[in-house]
C-alpha cells in the first residue's frame, strides 16, 4: 500500500509539474544589439546615410526563439530604418512590426521603449495602452500610424509546456580586452539558476553556480547554462582575450604613439565638452577627442580617472582616441572649473585643436542646416553644430564659447564647434505698456510687459494672448494653465519672429497665476476681411464649408466670401505630447460650421488655426431634464435645481458648482443632475 500511494504522489507531481506555466522574460535591447540583430543590413541610417533602411521585410536574428518582423514602408516619405543618431534604435513611420514567439511559449505583456515619439501603433489582437500591449498570443502584428521610435522591447511570457529556458547572457561580452574584466551571467527565465565551468568542459548542475561577477584576466572561455527544474537552456560560452596595450602617462605622450596603437592612460583627464559618441578632454599636458560610446555621461569638468583605454588614429588630420572598450571608462571622480580661453577668430589654427575657447561679440551667417561662419573684429572662421548646441540667428551679436575642432581629409580646416552660445544684452529688459509696443521692438528683444493683458487659448506650449492694443502668440513652456480671461501682470519674454508670425519666447518665472476675468469672445468676422494686421487674433467665421486642401494636415474654409487655407496645429502628427486637448477637423463636408481660430501666415499667405468647430445647425434655445432647468439670456446662463459645471466646447471650464454665469456669446455644455446640455448663448 506504501508503494501505491508513493507512486501516486509522483503521478500526481507529475501532473501539476506539466500544468505549470513558468512567467519569463525577453529583451529586445535595439539601442546596443541592433548589428546583431539585422545583420543583413549594410550599416544604420541616418541624416546622410541609408544603410540601416528596411527597403524588404526583414526578420531578426532569432533570440531564444524570439524575433522581430520589420516591413518596408507601406506609405510616406520616410523608410522605416535602424537609426544611428544619438543611439540605436528603430525609427518607424508606417508598415508593421511582428513579435514572435518560439514554439509553446505565449506572450502576455509587450512593453516598449519609445526614445522620442509615442507608440503610434494599433493591433487586433490583446489591448494596447499607451506603450504597452496585453494579450495571451504567440504572434503580435503591429501596424505603425506614426512616427514611432523604439529602444528596447521586453517581452513577458509564459511556456505551459516547460520547452523553454532563456540560455544565459554574458556582461561584457567576449572579445579582446586590454585590461581584466569582471563578467556577470544571468537568465531571463524567471527561477533560473546559472551554472558555469572555465576549464573548456560542458556546465551542468555539477559546475559552479553563478552568484557573483568572475573576474578575468587572461584568456579564458566561460561556458553557461541555466537550468530550471528539469529543464535546460541550450549552452553557449563567451571567450575573453587579452591584448598588451601601451602605458601613456598623459596626453602628450599619447600624442606621441603610433596610429593603431592600444593605449592605457596612467593618469586622468578632465571634460571639457562631451555630445553623444564625442568628447573633448584636457590635462596638464595637451588636449585630445576622445569618440566612441564610453558608457557614460560626463559634465564639463568632470574628472574621468586613469585606466581608460583606446586605439590611437588620426582622423580629419589630428590624433583622436578610438574608444574600443566602453568598461574601463569610470564615473567621474570629482570636478573642477573649467574658464574658455578668450581668443578671436584670427586666432583659430592647429594650435587651439581640441581647445575650449571664447569669442566675444561674434555674428553668424551662411547658416545652413549644422554649418555656419562665426566673424569678429578680427575676421571670419567656419563652425559646425556638432555638440549640441545650434546655430539660427544671423542677426544679433553673441559670445560663443566653442571647442576648436577639424575637418579635412589631408588638409586641416579648423572650425568653431559651439558649446555654449550667450546673448550679451539677454540681461537687459525693456520695459513697453503693451503688447503692440513688444511687437514694434527688433526680434531678439527682451522686454516687460508693464500693463496687464489677458490669456485668450492655451493649447500646450501656445499660449495667445491680448490688451486693447493688440494680440499675440506665447510659445514655450509655462508652469501654469491659463483659462481664457485670465489677466496677467509685469509678464517678460523675448520678441522672435518665427515663419512670418510674431511671438513671443517667455521669460517662465514672470508668468503667474494670474486672475480670473471676463472670459475673451472671438470677433465676428468674414473670411475676406481677415488681414495680416490681425495676427494671432482671435476670430469667428459662421457659415463655413470645409474642402480637402494639400499639403500635411492642411484643408480649405470657405464661408461664401473667398476660400482660405486652414492648418490643423494642434494635433500631433509625429505622437508628440504638445496639445492638449487635440482639436478634430470635421470629417463631414456636407455641412456648415462655425468656426473659431487664430488668424497666422505662411509663406506669405494668410491662414487660420482652429481650435474649435461648431455645427452651423446646432441648438439654439432653452433645455431642460429632470427637474434642472438650464437657460440662456441676455449673455447669461441660468441653472435652477442644481448647481451646475460649465464649459466651452472645447472643453475648457468656464464655471464650477454655478448657478449663473456670465459669458461671452458662443456654445457652451451645460453639466448638471447627472446630464449635460448644449447651450448656445447669442
Amino acid at each position: 500500500m506504501r508503494k501505491i500511494f508513493t507512486k501516486l504522489l509522483l503521478c500526481l507531481a507529475c501532473i501539476a509539474w506539466a500544468s505549470t506555466a513558468w512567467a519569463d522574460t525577453e529583451t529586445f535591447n535595439i539601442s546596443s544589439d541592433y548589428a546583431k540583430l539585422f545583420p543583413t543590413l549594410k550599416g544604420t541610417s541616418s541624416g546622410t546615410s541609408t544603410d540601416g533602411d528596411f527597403t524588404t521585410t526583414t526578420t531578426s536574428t532569432p533570440q531564444n526563439g524570439f524575433t522581430l518582423t520589420v516591413s518596408a514602408k507601406t506609405t510616406g516619405n520616410f523608410e522605416n530604418r535602424i537609426w544611428s543618431s544619438a543611439n540605436g534604435r528603430l525609427r518607424m513611420y508606417s508598415g508593421t512590426l511582428t513579435v514572435s514567439a518560439p514554439e509553446g511559449a505565449t506572450m502576455s505583456k509587450i512593453t516598449f521603449t519609445a526614445v522620442i515619439d509615442k507608440f503610434n501603433v494599433t493591433t487586433t489582437t490583446g489591448t494596447i495602452d499607451g506603450n504597452v500591449w496585453t494579450g495571451s498570443e504567440q504572434n503580435v502584428v503591429f501596424t505603425v500610424t506614426k512616427n514611432t521610435q523604439i529602444n528596447t522591447i521586453v517581452i513577458e511570457y509564459t511556456s505551459g509546456s516547460h520547452t523553454t529556458v532563456s540560455a544565459p547572457v554574458f556582461t561584457p561580452k567576449g572579445g579582446t580586452y586590454y585590461a581584466p574584466v569582471n563578467v556577470s551571467i544571468a537568465s531571463s527565465s524567471t527561477g533560473a539558476s546559472v551554472y558555469y565551468t572555465t576549464d573548456g568542459t560542458e556546465p551542468s548542475e555539477a559546475s559552479t553556480l553563478f552568484t557573483a561577477p568572475i573576474a578575468v584576466s587572461s584568456e579564458t572561455t566561460i561556458k553557461a547554462i541555466a537550468v530550471r527544474g528539469g529543464l535546460k537552456s541550450q549552452v553557449v560560452s563567451a571567450t575573453y582575450t587579452f591584448g598588451t596595450a601601451t602605458k601613456v602617462a598623459d596626453i602628450a605622450a599619447y600624442q606621441k604613439v603610433a596610429d593603431s596603437t592600444k593605449v592605457a592612460f596612467e593618469g586622468g583627464v578632465t571634460v571639457l565638452a562631451q555630445s553623444g559618441k564625442t568628447m573633448y578632454v584636457k590635462d596638464n599636458s595637451g588636449y585630445m577627442l576622445v569618440f566612441g560610446a564610453t558608457g557614460q555621461t560626463y559634465k564639463q569638468g568632470d574628472k574621468i580617472p586613469a585606466g581608460f583605454t583606446g586605439t590611437k588614429v588620426t582622423y580629419n588630420c589630428e590624433p583622436e582616441l578610438s574608444v574600443y572598450d566602453t568598461d574601463n571608462f569610470k564615473a567621474a571622480e570629482g570636478s573642477e572649473t573649467v574658464t574658455p580661453e578668450t581668443v578671436q577668430a584670427s586666432d583659430i589654427d592647429a594650435s587651439l585643436f581640441g581647445h575650449l575657447v571664447l569669442l566675444k561679440g561674434v555674428k553668424f551667417s551662411g547658416i545652413k542646416s549644422k554649418n555656419f561662419t562665426v566673424t569678429d573684429a578680427s575676421g571670419s572662421v567656419p563652425g559646425y553644430a556638432s555638440m549640441g548646441v545650434n546655430v539660427t540667428d544671423s542677426v544679433k551679436s553673441f559670445n560663443l564659447t566653442a571647442i576648436v575642432g577639424s575637418y579635412g581629409k589631408t588638409t586641416a580646416t579648423y572650425q568653431l564647434l559651439p558649446v555654449a552660445i550667450e546673448d550679451p544684452t539677454a540681461s537687459q529688459v525693456t520695459e513697453v505698456a503693451s503688447i503692440k509696443e513688444f511687437l514694434a521692438l527688433a526680434e531678439g528683444s527682451k522686454a516687460k510687459i508693464t500693463g496687464s493683458v489677458t490669456a485668450v487659448y492655451q493649447n500646450g506650449r501656445y499660449l495667445y494672448i491680448k490688451d486693447a492694443t493688440a494680440s499675440t502668440l506665447v510659445y514655450g513652456d509655462l508652469e501654469n494653465k491659463y483659462a481664457n480671461g485670465t489677466v496677467l501682470t509685469g509678464i517678460t519674454g523675448t520678441k522672435k519672429v518665427n515663419y512670418d508670425v510674431p511671438e513671443m519666447v517667455p521669460d517662465a518665472a514672470t508668468f503667474a497665476a494670474g486672475t480670473q476675468g471676463a472670459a475673451v469672445a472671438p470677433t465676428e468676422m468674414a473670411l475676406e476681411d481677415i488681414s495680416q494686421d490681425m495676427l494671432n487674433s482671435y476670430v469667428v467665421v459662421k457659415n463655413v464649408t470645409i474642402s480637402a486642401g494639400t499639403g500635411t494636415a492642411n484643408y480649405n474654409l470657405n464661408d461664401g466670401t473667398i476660400d482660405m487655407v486652414a492648418h490643423n496645429q494642434f494635433v500631433n502628427p509625429e505622437g508628440k505630447s504638445y496639445y492638449d486637448p487635440e482639436v478634430t477637423v470635421p470629417t463631414d463636408y456636407s455641412k456648415k460650421y462655425v468656426v473659431k481660430a487664430f488668424v497666422s501666415i505662411f509663406k506669405k499667405a494668410l491662414q487660420l488655426y482652429p481650435v474649435e468647430f461648431t455645427d452651423a445647425s446646432g441648438v439654439n434655445g432653452i433645455a431642460a431634464d429632470g427637474g434642472v432647468n438650464v437657460s440662456a439670456n441676455g449673455g447669461v446662463i441660468s441653472i435652477s435645481g442644481a448647481k451646475a459645471n460649465v464649459y466651452t466646447i472645447g472643453g475648457a471650464q468656464v464655471a464650477a458648482g454655478a448657478t449663473q454665469v456670465s459669458v461671452p456669446a458662443g456654445i457652451y455644455v451645460v453639466v448638471a443632475g447627472g446630464k449635460a446640455t448644449k447651450v448656445v448663448v447669442k
